[in-house]
């Protein structure tokens, strides 16, 4: 048993790394969005839905994908008191919630077996904290905390947490799935699927369709909404490089660490279960791949592969790490693992001192100028958005503007303007006509664009493709370049 100043002296190497944590991600300006990848899409909707602006059509959707209902109550509190500085309340509510996720985490796995691990599960938790605060899915790191902690406790509250978890991040159902069959509890799988029911039925009802219709294809088919993700097998490359913000790489060493210190688990069903998930992933991706290629797949097996495939299972990665250090055998070793993790989190806190912080530090003045001018045309204009997409750069899912899905973002900021598509991914979900160079599914030179914007008595047109400004070059002389934006005025 540990004695008092033990704990004492892990609980300082604890909160020291927390204050370290911070140190790497205090941004210059707080009133500043964090914009990078998914947080414009958060904030536009939770903006959107206090404000009352959203499509009653579209709001199960945008419930059930976007995860941004974290992020309604600290909106809701603040229109109260007449602060309308949303960015300032996203930013300080996204790092709050993280803050307190790990404060939680530390505090609870007191008189638990994880224990004797806590310092290697909190440097996890920190390492998937930047991340999601950096990448805009703070949900999945609170979904991950409540979970680990629901499997630590013995009483009633483990059901609420685990319910809790659920119903932010409804695809942990995966993972807890096959938690409960290691572990031999249904019941608490169950109830905690019961709890959470109402979101995940609606998860459903948006996905449902859309995995029929992609069944249904012989053809390649390509979705972008999240639910499917391109099969490229050099996508394994970017879990391996770990490259999800700025020198994150300085992380790799504390991952291997982790990684090291997890095999010596007194649970090896969890390392087996772990390398045979993965090897199923990498098997569903093969065949995904093959039939985005063309080739011919039963749908027995396609089926299977969307649903090992499809909810991203690289998000897993942290569970089956967590669940597998909660377990690892302590060793005389690991004071040593301790210093060398804290280690590189010192040198990466150097490099946020020294201005390269993982959180942006401003806007681009490109977004800024867009805004600008959109705010600057006439009243009442009627502005038809192209979305964007990912793409596939050297193996890595990315955003092609700004790194970052910033058209809900820059479409929130623009007063008295009405406009036709919300610039999410996800058109087949969110019913965007117009994403990424095509109008309907269609190219532009093939579809009935121009008898739209007649119908529908459309005066501008916000696009980012060379598709996009290539077709309109022709029918208006009146186009805006403002950085990788293109603003077209549509000739009466």
């Amino acid at each position: 048993m540990d004695t008092l100043s033990q704990k004492l002296k892990d609980k300082n190497f604890l909160f020291t790394l927390v204050l370290i944590t911070i140190i790497i991600l205090y941004p210059s300006d707080l009133n500043i969005l964090f914009y990078q990848d998914d947080n414009p899409i958060r904030f536009s909707i939770a903006k959107s839905l206090v404000e009352g602006k959203c499509d009653r059509t579209n709001l199960s959707c945008l419930i059930a994908l976007g995860s941004s209902e974290i992020y309604f109550l600290p909106f809701s509190i603040s229109k109260i008191f007449g602060i309308k500085n949303y960015e300032l309340i996203y930013n300080i509510s996204s790092l709050t919630y993280f803050l307190s996720g790990i404060i939680f985490l530390i505090l609870s796995v007191r008189n638990t077996i994880a224990y004797q691990n806590i310092n290697f599960l909190t440097s996890l938790f920190l390492i998937l904290g930047l991340v999601c605060i950096t990448r805009g899915s703070v949900h999945w790191f609170l979904s991950c905390i409540f979970f680990t902690i629901s499997t630590l406790k013995k009483n009633k509250t483990r059901y609420l947490l685990s319910g809790l978890a659920h119903l932010i991040s409804p695809p942990l159902i995966l993972f807890s799935f096959l938690y409960a069959v290691l572990e031999r509890e249904m019941k608490f799988f169950i109830i905690t699927i019961f709890l959470a029911l109402p979101k995940t039925l609606t998860v459903f009802h948006c996905i449902y369709p859309h995995v029929i219709e992609f069944l249904r294809h012989k053809s390649h088919t390509s979705f972008e909404n999240k639910v499917f993700v391109p099969a490229d097998p050099n996508l394994i490359i970017r879990f391996i490089k770990f490259e999800y913000f700025k020198f994150s790489s300085v992380f790799v060493p504390v991952l291997l660490i982790l990684c090291f210190k997890s095999l010596l688990t007194d649970k090896k069903i969890f390392i087996y279960s772990g390398a045979i998930y993965y090897l199923l992933v990498l098997t569903s991706l093969f065949l995904l791949y093959l039939y985005e290629k063309g080739i011919e797949v039963q749908k027995f097996f396609l089926f299977i592969s969307l649903l090992f495939f499809s909810p991203n299972p690289f998000r897993l990665t942290p569970l089956f790490l967590a669940y597998t250090l909660i377990y690892s055998k302590p060793k005389k070793y690991d004071k040593i693992l301790e210093k060398l993790i804290a280690f590189f989190f010192f040198i990466r806190a150097i490099l946020s001192i020294l201005g390269n912080s993982p959180i942006p530090h401003n806007l681009p003045q490109e977004i800024i100028e867009t805004i600008n001018y959109l705010n600057g045309i006439e009243r009442n204009s009627v502005i038809l958005v192209e979305g964007d997409t990912h793409i596939l750069k050297n193996g890595k899912l990315i955003n092609p503007l700004y790194d970052s899905h910033i058209i809900p973002y820059i479409i929130s900021k623009v007063e008295e303007k009405k406009f036709i598509g919300n610039g999410f991914p996800w058109g087949e979900v969110f019913s965007s006509p117009f994403k990424a160079g095509k109008f309907m599914g269609k190219a532009l030179e093939k579809s009935n664009i121009m008898e739209f914007i007649k119908q529908n008595g459309v005066n501008y047109v916000l696009c980012w493709t060379e598709e996009c400004e290539k077709y309109f070059k022709d029918k208006s002389s009146d186009i805006k370049v403002i950085g990788e934006f293109k603003i077209i005025k549509i000739n009466p």
